[in-house]
């Protein structure tokens, strides 16, 4: 599956910091925060901090294609 930041919108619950809602493509199901969606976060932010001007080097955050990340 392929995630795209124009099409999910991520926040974080403050009543349950350990989970994310991601919104509106799991209809605003909570969903149990990994390192994944911590990736897909920061790429997030880095996309739009890029686009706004800030500086990042590269092409901001990259996430890691290593074995435990694949599914």
């Amino acid at each position: 599956m392929v995630y795209d930041s124009s099409m999910i919108s991520l926040w974080f619950s403050t009543d349950a910091p350990q989970h994310v809602i991601i919104s509106p493509f799991f209809k605003n199901q909570y969903v149990r925060a990994n390192d994944q969606f911590a990736f897909l976060f920061a790429g997030m932010i880095s996309s739009k901090m890029s686009q706004s001007g800030h500086f990042l080097p590269g092409n901001g955050a990259k996430i890691p294609q290593n074995k435990e990340m694949r599914s």
